[in-house]
C-alpha cells in the first residue's frame, strides 16, 4: 500500500461533503473486522483449527483429553461468531450516524460544518463501547482484543510472541494510513476546521501524522526483536529489516513537506531518495511474503531450498491431532514424524501440501499481492497522478489494502498450520473430542 500518500488541504469535492474523513476511516475500520470474521469462518470451514493455530484458549476448563486434564484450546466454530456479531453492531452504529449525518446537512458544505458534533459523539461512543468493563456487546471477544493490543505494544523477551498477536500487528500495519488519518480527523472535529478540508500541519505537529503511521511498524519491529532475542534465530532480524524499511517511506514523504523549492515534482534530490526506498521496501515485503509468510516456493533462491520441515511436538496431543487440512495422506507423516514441505509440487513454483486444492487461487494471491504492494505507482505515474490526489482514490487505496491483507491472513495461518503439525483427512475431520457448547468460548492465552 502507498504508506505515504498525502491528501491535498483543499478537498472540497462531492465525495468529501457527503463521506467526510471521519466515516472514512470508521468505514474501513468496519471492512477490516469484518475481515477478520470472514477469515475465522473461511479458514473453519477449509479444515484449520485455528484455535490451536492461533493460540486461542478456552474458558471451559472442564473439557478432557484422552490424557487428563490438559489447556483445552477454543472450538474453531466458536470463533467467528462473535465477531460478526460485533461487527453488526458496529455497522449499525456507524450507519445510522452517517444516515443522520447526510440528512442534517443534505450533502451540503455550508452545514456540514454544523453538524460536526454527529461523527464525533460517534466515535466517543465507540470507543467507549470498546472499553466498557459490562459483561455486554461480546464483553470477552474485546478484551481479549484490548489484552492482545497490549501485548503488541510491550512485547516479552523472555517468552516467544503468540502468532496470534503477530497476525495482529501485521494487520494494523494494513492500517497505518488508517491511524494518521484518524490523527486529521479529530483536529477537523476539535478545531474550526472544515469537514471536507485536511487541516493545515504547522510546526512539530506536521510529524505526528507520519508518527502515528509508523507505529504499527515500530510494533512488527520489535516483536522481530523480541522473537530473536528469545530464539536466536537470524529469520527474526531478516524479517525485522523488512518494518524497518517503511521507516524511510514514511519520513521521507514529511519531509518532502519541507522543502521550499521551485524545482517541479518529482526532480528534487529527496523525491529520488525517497522513490529507491520505496521500491526496496516494496519489492522485498512482496518477496518476503510470497516465500516466508506464505511457503511458496517461486522466489526461492536453489541454494537455500533445504528440507523445512515440520515441528515435532512435544505432545502429539497438542498439535498432530489438532491441526486440520482437508488435503493430503497422514500416514506417512504419522510414521515419519516429519514431513518435507518442499517436495515435489503438482503446481511449479508453490509447495508440495496445499490448503486450496485449486493451485490457480495461490498465483492469483501472488498477482494481487504484486498489485497491491506497487500501489505507490498511482503517485508516481504522471497520467495516473490525479487518482492518488483524489480522497475517493485514495480511500480506494486503502480498502484495496485491506483486501490485500485479507488474502494474506489466509494464507499466513495454512502455512503455520503446516510448519505445526500434520494434515489429516477431511473425513477424519475432529478437534480432540472437544465438544460443542455455548460454554466453549474463546479467549487467547495471556
Amino acid at each position: 500500500m502507498d504508506i505515504d500518500t498525502e491528501l491535498p488541504l483543499d478537498t472540497n469535492s462531492h465525495f468529501s461533503i457527503v463521506f467526510p474523513l471521519p466515516y472514512r476511516c470508521l468505514c474501513l475500520v468496519g471492512i477490516g473486522i469484518l475481515g477478520w470474521a470472514s477469515n475465522l469462518q473461511g479458514l473453519y470451514f477449509l479444515g484449520i483449527d485455528t484455535g490451536y493455530a492461533l493460540n486461542i484458549r478456552s474458558t471451559n476448563t472442564g473439557l478432557r483429553t484422552r490424557e487428563g486434564l490438559a489447556t483445552t484450546f477454543a472450538h474453531p466454530s466458536t470463533l467467528y461468531k462473535p465477531v460478526y456479531g460485533l461487527f453488526l453492531i458496529y455497522a449499525v452504529i456507524t450507519l445510522t450516524s452517517w444516515l443522520f449525518f447526510f440528512l442534517s446537512s443534505s450533502g451540503a458544505s455550508p452545514t456540514t460544518d454544523s453538524v460536526k458534533f454527529i461523527p464525533s459523539l460517534t466515535i466517543i461512543s465507540l470507543l467507549i463501547l470498546l472499553m466498557a468493563p459490562w459483561s455486554i456487546l461480546y464483553r470477552r471477544e474485546r478484551a481479549t482484543f484490548l489484552r492482545a493490543s497490549l501485548r503488541c505494544l510491550v512485547p516479552s523477551f523472555t517468552q516467544s510472541i503468540y502468532f496470534s498477536d503477530i497476525i495482529l500487528a501485521d494487520i494494523f500495519t494494513s492500517f497505518a494510513k488508517v491511524f494518521g488519518d484518524f490523527w486529521l480527523a479529530s483536529i477537523i472535529l476539535i478545531s474550526n476546521g472544515h469537514l471536507w478540508q485536511l487541516p493545515e500541519e504547522t510546526g512539530l505537529t506536521q510529524w505526528i501524522t507520519p508518527c502515528l503511521m509508523s507505529l504499527p511498524y515500530a510494533v512488527r519491529l520489535r516483536q522481530c526483536i523480541a522473537e530473536y532475542v528469545v530464539t536466536s534465530s537470524k529469520r527474526s532480524l531478516y524479517n525485522a529489516l523488512k518494518y524497518f524499511t517503511a521507516f524511510p517511506v514514511i519520513f521521507l514523504s514529511a519531509a518532502q513537506r519541507l522543502v521550499n523549492d521551485e524545482k517541479p515534482h518529482g526532480e528534487h534530490p529527496l523525491f529520488r531518495v525517497w522513490v529507491f526506498f520505496v521500491f526496496v521496501n516494496s519489492i522485498y515485503s512482496f518477496w518476503w511474503d510470497v516465500t516466508n509468510d506464505w511457503g511458496l516456493t517461486m522466489f526461492t533462491f536453489s541454494s537455500r531450498k533445504s528440507k523445512r520441515k515440520l515441528s515435532t511436538p512435544a505432545t502429539p496431543m497438542e498439535s498432530r491431532d489438532r491441526l486440520i487440512s482437508p488435503y493430503g495422506s497422514t500416514a506417512a507423516l504419522n510414521a515419519a514424524g516429519e514431513d518435507d514441505l518442499d517436495g515435489p509440487s503438482q503446481a511449479p513454483g508453490l509447495r508440495s501440501h496445499l490448503l486450496f486444492s485449486d493451485p490457480m487461487i495461490y498465483y492469483i494471491a501472488v498477482f494481487i499481492n504484486f498489485v497491491l504492494r506497487f500501489t505507490w505507482s498511482l503517485k508516481l505515474s504522471s497520467h495516473l497522478h490525479h487518482v492518488a490526489d483524489l480522497e475517493a482514490g485514495v480511500f480506494l487505496i486503502e480498502g484495496l489494502e485491506v483486501l490485500r491483507r485479507w488474502i494474506w491472513v489466509f494464507l499466513r495461518v495454512e502455512w503455520e498450520t503446516l510448519k505445526l503439525g500434520k494434515q489429516p483427512h477431511n473425513d477424519e475431520y475432529e478437534f480432540l473430542m472437544r465438544e460443542v457448547g455455548e460454554e466453549d468460548v474463546s479467549d487467547v492465552s495471556m
